[in-house]
């Protein structure tokens, strides 16, 4: 799949790494990942899922 934002891939497994670095559970590591692309991603954006184009709000 073609990447479509402005933030590169290299940057965005960056946030995620920060985002979970002190998790212990799973529950944690989710909750770092929601906040972390909630504050940084631009939203609404456009996706793919499952063949179809989507909007992300």
């Amino acid at each position: 799949m073609r990447w479509k934002f402005k933030t590169s891939q290299k940057h965005l497994d960056k946030l995620l790494e920060e985002a979970m670095v002190d998790c212990y559970a799973e529950y944690e590591a989710f909750i770092g990942v929601v906040t972390t692309l909630d504050g940084k991603l631009p939203f609404p954006f456009e996706a793919e899922a499952l063949g179809e184009t989507v909007e992300v709000k």
